[in-house]
């Protein structure tokens, strides 16, 4: 990985070890620059890329969907290398190895191509962060024959996004469907010749041949990397900000935070970590805290389900290749206890944390991204609330390349600070099992949960239904005398609040309910011919 995470407890001294080379280096890009305690410069916002506003208004000038390239390319040249090709996209826009899907990245800005000859319709995705607030808003071009058809907040994106959108992306470095899937380099032979191929014509693609693609992917071409950034970087702005103002109740509870973002309570072994954390508390209070155990003990099997998920997903795309870059699941388990942590401080000032994961399907929890994930968090938590910082003492971080763009609190002031004060802690817990249903997460989320994952009633499993391979979906919807959407909107509408419902345990909202058909209509028309 770019940068091994290590929290080196002895001393409460924190190591970082940046060994990234060339294009990996570029993720470094994304993250925002601390000098003299203010953000100066925030990485993701940086490049210059139109609006769907302004696209919009100039809407003479792209009438096509290659035309809409052309010009998008022209106004953001950035675009031209921030990019990442998904050959098995889990969205409503198709892809394979031969029509990989193309998302656009930067200024805020994600544009998702297709070329996929499955769906007629050549539609782009647009997803727009407001810099001011993190506020996510969907959008879509639909390209007609008549001209491009400018779509606000389409029903269909809020069924993977959500109603309060978010970005999606694994936060975990393996992708495997993705090009450069491991780590940024190539995981199988498959991919490889996937690659090679795509490259020979890639002047034939019109999402493809305005862009500056390697001849094969290596640490020099790769942008997953950045891209995991990017997209991690805007969910942890859009968090803090919706989710950690005045009256969230995180103020009572914002020094011990700010200690697990720093690593001043971290260890490798489960009952230390608790142990540690308590002494950022009063020592009245600490006598009351609930047990940080089992939130620990089920993140570590989240993470495992996750990773056996990628594994499967690995084997079902490649199922002959030969392994080139085997992801070692084992090395990133030393952050376990730092994100248990972050969890559990939420909790106690009844922060509702279900839906913070950037991920779809089968991860329901923080897990690593390029860079240091809790030192990210901090900083997008003194973005959103500076006042709480008022009075901690902070130090920069030095990445080893040159700039000190991160920071962390200084731990023995910040702890003789915490310690003086007296919380309340909240009477409701949002954290439930990763098991089991969380109504905060997007509806396919939700239905994934059964379908996909399997994590429903043991003795009376669900049917799966491939919500996460859309093109599957699709074949089944789009077939002959095919009444699976029927069958879905009579289990998630007509049988609300019988034993037939979908999902079994809390009931899909009205809005949900018309995303998730939206999004099976999109994928249930066939093309005309």
């Amino acid at each position: 990985m770019s940068v091994f995470k290590s929290a080196l407890v002895a001393g409460m001294l924190l190591a970082f070890s940046v060994v990234a080379q060339a294009q990996q280096n570029k993720f470094l890009d994304m993250l925002p620059i601390f000098k003299n305690g203010k953000i100066v410069d925030r990485g993701v916002f940086r490049d210059k890329v139109p609006t769907f506003e302004e696209l919009r208004a100039n809407a003479a000038r792209i009438p096509s969907y290659e035309t809409f390239i052309d010009e998008l390319l022209r106004q953001a040249p950035a675009l031209r290398e921030n990019h990442i090709l998904i050959h098995h996209s889990e969205s409503q826009q198709l892809s394979s190895l031969t029509h990989p899907r193309v998302i656009l990245f930067g200024g805020g800005m994600a544009f998702g191509l297709a070329d996929d000859p499955r769906q007629e319709e050549r539609r782009v995705e647009i997803m727009q962060v407001d810099p001011k607030t993190y506020t996510i808003s969907m959008h879509e071009i639909v390209f007609h024959e008549s001209g491009p058809e400018f779509v606000e907040k389409p029903t269909s994106c809020a069924a993977c996004h959500g109603q309060n959108p978010k970005p999606l992306w694994n936060p975990y470095d393996f992708w495997p469907n993705t090009f450069g899937s491991a780590i940024g380099f190539v995981g199988t032979s498959e991919e490889t010749r996937a690659y090679q191929e795509i490259y020979a014509r890639r002047a034939e693609l019109p999402s493809l041949r305005g862009l500056k693609l390697g001849a094969k992917i290596s640490q020099d071409t790769e942008n997953v990397t950045a891209f995991t950034q990017y997209a991690h970087q805007i969910n942890l702005g859009r968090f803090s900000a919706q989710n950690l103002g005045p009256a969230s109740g995180i103020d009572d509870f914002a020094d011990p935070l700010i200690a697990v973002f720093s690593y001043c309570a971290a260890d490798r072994y489960q009952k230390a970590n608790h142990e540690k954390l308590r002494e950022f508390f009063h020592p009245d209070d600490a006598k009351l805290l609930p047990d940080l155990r089992p939130i620990e003990t089920d993140m570590i099997a989240s993470r495992g389900h996750f990773k056996n998920f990628l594994d499967r997903m690995q084997e079902r795309i490649f199922p002959s290749g030969e392994v080139k870059f085997k992801v070692d699941h084992s090395r990133l388990a030393d952050e376990t206890g730092t994100l248990a942590q972050i969890r559990y401080v939420f909790e106690l000032a009844g922060v509702d944390a279900t839906n913070l994961t950037t991920s779809l399907i089968a991860n329901d929890t923080l897990i690593s991204a390029p860079s240091n994930t809790p030192i990210d968090f901090l900083g997008s938590f003194y973005e959103a609330r500076p006042d709480l910082f008022k009075n901690v003492k902070l130090v920069p971080v030095d990445l080893n390349d040159g700039r000190k763009s991160w920071m962390r609190a200084d731990c023995e002031s910040l702890k003789a600070k915490s310690r003086k004060i007296r919380r309340r802690f909240a009477s409701t817990r949002a954290w439930t099992e990763f098991k089991t249903d969380a109504p905060m997460r997007p509806v396919i989320s939700r239905c994934a949960k059964c379908h996909v994952e399997g994590l429903g009633d043991a003795f009376n499993p669900a049917p799966t239904i491939p919500f996460d391979q859309p093109a599957k979906l699709a074949t089944l919807l789009q077939a002959p005398q095919s009444r699976l959407r029927e069958k879905i909107a009579l289990r998630i509408r007509e049988a609300r609040g019988t034993q037939a419902q979908m999902p079994p345990g809390q009931a899909l909202r009205e809005e949900d309910i018309d995303s998730l058909l939206a999004f099976l209509d999109v994928l249930g028309k066939p093309p005309s011919h």
